[in-house]
């Protein structure tokens, strides 16, 4: 040991204290509970006071559980616990934890209309091949434990509703592990179906918002080779007017616009996602979908 500079603790009340609470769950049985009594007497009795003490764990209040008069390192009085931060800061750490992580609960929205069916000149491809191409590919760029649904959107796909779930929410590996890229090779586009791109996004976007996720990179995607077609849906206006109330600084869920081909609306995705915070990416050629749709992800998990 090399005396001239001994290791001696420091105190800081710039970060956080750890504790550790004995705590006793609900619904100990008859049977438990003098396993539970042992155990808090193990701990918290004289002996498990005594061990604990020696390990340099200090009580609630900071103050030393045995007297280290004899240890020049230690400070045997009571340092100042650190105040716990209020959840907006909390979430917003966690936020900023999530993009550097690339953590993510994901909610995809994918054009299924009609003209998804047009060929891609160049290629031996529809539209809707290239993106769900693009999207198979997509899924292993996001991290395993990213949690991540899909919706097929048209006009009138689910009785009355505009799109329907094509995977349920669940981790990526689960995903991979399911067999979701075969079933999204199966996804066609609609004979004659048009973009019910409006009330799609509104309600996708509300149960977004309800299912926020801390410590997560909450988002919405919607891939579109068009603008909204369906005559009976929310008017882009009020639309925008519906995105604005579900906005929350502290719990941001950007809406992500990947346009498709040249009849994509790119002024039309560039009000509805700068209305949440998020931005508009086109693909005028469909075969460069892939090229876009990774470089909008990239650019989203960088910040």
């Amino acid at each position: 040991e090399d005396t001239s500079a001994p290791l001696v603790a420091v105190y800081s009340t710039a970060v956080p204290t750890l504790d550790y609470p004995f705590a006793e769950l609900s619904g100990v049985t008859p049977r438990q509970r003098p396993i539970v009594d042992a155990l808090r007497e193990a701990l918290l009795g004289g002996p498990g006071a005594d061990a604990i003490a020696k390990t340099g764990l200090r009580a609630a209040g900071g103050q030393a559980l045995r007297d280290h008069t004899d240890d020049p390192r230690v400070s045997p009085t009571g340092i100042q616990v650190m105040t716990l931060p209020q959840a907006g800061v909390v979430d917003e750490l966690l936020n900023q934890w999530a993009g550097i992580n690339l953590s993510a609960r994901v909610q995809v929205l994918i054009d299924v209309s009609g003209s998804m069916n047009a060929q891609v000149p160049g290629t031996a491809l529809n539209r809707m091949q290239l993106t769900v191409e693009a999207t198979q590919k997509a899924l292993r760029l996001f991290k395993p434990a990213t949690q991540l649904r899909m919706l097929a959107f048209s006009t009138k796909l689910d009785g009355d509703k505009d799109y329907r779930e094509i995977l349920p929410m669940a981790s990526v590996a689960q995903h991979l592990a399911g067999g979701a890229p075969e079933k999204l090779a199966q996804l066609k586009a609609t004979a004659d179906g048009g973009t019910g791109l409006y009330d799609s996004v509104l309600d996708t976007y509300r149960t977004a918002r309800r299912e926020w996720e801390p410590g997560r990179l909450n988002l919405v995607i919607v891939m579109t080779d068009g603008r909204n077609e369906d005559p009976h849906s929310i008017s882009r206006a009020d639309l925008l007017a519906e995105l604005a109330k579900l906005q929350d600084p502290r719990r941001p869920i950007p809406l992500i616009g990947v346009g498709i081909g040249p009849d994509a609306d790119k002024p039309e995705l560039d009000q509805l996602t700068a209305a949440t915070g998020g931005q508009a990416f086109v693909a005028p050629d469909p075969a460069k979908i892939t090229d876009v749709f990774f470089g909008a992800l990239s650019r989203i998990a960088g910040g």
